[in-house]
């Protein structure tokens, strides 16, 4: 039955039409004529858009099916099955997230879905180092295998994005490569329920409006479309590409290096009137958990001369995130309270009200 499932929903994403954000051509990065064409193609697309999709990514369909798979036989495990994995231990980093768990920053109701959670295969002394979650695994045929490749696949393929970006930036080819090496990458599996006639979730808004907190996504074709991304003039479209392709988008960490030049975009997914159950596997890039963020001199110079982000480290950034979303630990409440990064984003306008409300709360002053 998943097997039939599986492929219906991807027959459907056949019928899906020309690309409605730009494309790239990733065979250019590895010919010295189009490579600078490529770069400027890039950052033009991460400016006006945030998004862009690439063209020969060379990324192996055959791994990508079997991760769905891996994914479909998950979320289709009933309920106690799946809270054996409950994340919530692990501030949500690792494992299963049950549904309307998670919140989209800034907003009241929960998002219609539930997910799956996990990093990077590392060794227990590069977890205890840079500290990082372990993983935690189903126990499900293939799974672990399947969901490894995926990632190992991904690293791969988003060696020469990050390239592009420092070079579009006026930076080393290795600016980013040096921090992304041994960072907390994330990959989140997401199974979005069919809402028909709002049987399980009233709006049918599987994710309400948000940015990535990360330097950039990386999204195979999801199952089903919904991906819907906001112009500058504040109308969203829809997100569509063809099979063939990948869609990236710039994440928060990318704005604040390039002082804003380049859009971290709002995007949500909603559920499009002849979709049904909709899955997607979404890999978000991050550096270490101690690198600094800040705007680079170059960025500043290219978009008027102001500082316009505070200067915060990656882990800073994430625990005012799971804060403002009220998943963070206690543990994590207290690391919160006393770095002050909520005062360092005040200076500058960007702190979450919502995050210090919470603390507040907890009785942090």
């Amino acid at each position: 039955m998943k097997e039939l499932l599986f492929s219906c929903l991807i027959s459907f994403s056949a019928l899906v039409g020309n690309s409605t954000i730009p494309v790239v051509d990733m065979l250019d990065f590895y010919d010295e004529d189009k490579k600078g064409d490529l770069v400027e193609a890039v950052s033009d697309a991460l400016h006006e858009y945030g998004f862009f999709a690439v063209k020969n990514s060379g990324i192996d369909q055959e791994i990508i099916d079997n991760a769905y798979s891996s994914i479909i036989d998950f979320f289709s495990q009933d309920v106690d099955f799946k809270e054996i994995y409950n994340a919530k231990d692990n501030n949500f980093q690792r494992g299963y997230v049950p549904f309307f768990t998670e919140k989209a920053k800034n907003k009241e109701i929960a998002d219609c879905k539930e997910f799956w959670h996990m990093g990077r295969e590392l060794s227990q002394s590069d977890q205890e180092k840079y500290g990082y979650w372990e993983n935690v695994y189903p126990d499900l045929p293939d799974f672990k295998r399947n969901m490894t490749n995926y990632i190992d696949q991904l690293d791969q393929y988003n060696e020469p994005l990050q390239e592009i970006f420092a070079l579009a930036l006026g930076m080393e080819e290795n600016f980013f490569s040096k921090q992304t090496k041994r960072g907390d990458c994330l990959l989140r599996a997401i199974h979005y329920p069919d809402c028909a006639s709002g049987e399980f979730c009233e709006e049918a808004m599987w994710a309400e409006e948000h940015t990535d907190i990360d330097l950039f996504t990386i999204l195979p074709k999801s199952t089903e479309e919904g991906l819907e991304l906001q112009m500058p003039n504040g109308e969203f479209i829809l997100v569509k590409v063809d099979n063939d392709t990948i869609v990236v988008n710039g994440g928060d960490f990318l704005e604040i290096f390039s002082n804003g030049y380049f859009r971290s975009a709002v995007h949500r997914v909603r559920k499009q009137e002849s979709s049904g159950e909709r899955y997607s596997m979404v890999y978000f890039v991050h550096p270490r958990n101690n690198d600094v963020l800040f705007p680079l001199p170059e960025a500043i110079l290219k978009t008027g001369g102001v500082q316009k982000y505070a200067i915060a480290t990656r882990m800073e950034m994430l625990m005012e995130r799971l804060t403002d979303l009220r998943l963070a630990s206690s543990d994590m409440l207290d690391k919160m309270a006393k770095n002050k990064v909520l005062f360092r984003l005040s200076q500058f306008e960007r702190d979450s009200e919502d995050a210090r409300l919470y603390l507040e709360e907890k009785g942090y002053k």
